[in-house]
């Protein structure tokens, strides 16, 4: 049994061994999210990113590459489920939610509740927002990269046709430029 855990977890350290030039993490300061301006032909979507985060949190991060990150996240999920359902357990099989020592009361079950629902929903909505993040800063240095928002020229022939009775109509080059 030992060899098969160990063998999945060698399995999935290698499928999600991440060979990019630069990480999300070193990336991150030289871009902004505001300056995002959704492409065609973007690498990555930040709307499938953030809704792959909703349905399994960290999974958005995973999908755009970043799979450490993801993992961090399906950690977080996990504790906050895992000291949920310690509180639960608490109050439901302790009748009262109660704990004794030495005649004092520690409200052990209740308070436990509460933190694992607050780090749930905290990791849940931030893991939505990173993966979209993660998803818009990485087209925008993907780009960078590609030289896809460097300057284009494109002349094209235009005909203006002139309504003027016996005018020529009138030949030219347009000249486009695109920042």
């Amino acid at each position: 049994m030992k060899r098969y855990i160990l063998l999945t977890v060698v399995v999935i350290a290698v499928f999600s061994f991440n060979a990019q030039a630069q990480s999300y993490k070193e990336i991150k300061k030289n871009y902004r999210v505001r300056n995002y301006k959704h492409q065609i032909d973007d690498y990555y979507s930040p709307a499938l990113a953030g809704i792959s985060s909703a349905i399994i949190p960290g999974f958005g991060q995973m999908t755009c590459g970043e799979t450490s990150r993801g993992y961090a996240f399906i950690g977080g999920y996990v504790v906050g489920a895992g000291i949920l359902t310690i509180g639960l357990t608490s109050v439901f099989y302790s009748g009262i939610g109660y704990l004794w020592s030495e005649g004092e009361t520690e409200i052990v079950g209740e308070g436990a509740i509460i933190a694992g629902v607050s780090i749930f929903a905290i990791n849940y909505v931030w893991s939505i927002v990173d993966a979209v993040r993660v998803a818009k800063i990485k087209n925008m240095y993907i780009r960078d990269q590609h030289k896809t928002n460097a300057i284009k020229f494109e002349l094209s022939p235009t005909v203006i046709n002139n309504p003027l009775p016996n005018a020529r109509n009138t030949l030219g080059f347009g000249l486009t430029l695109r920042f």
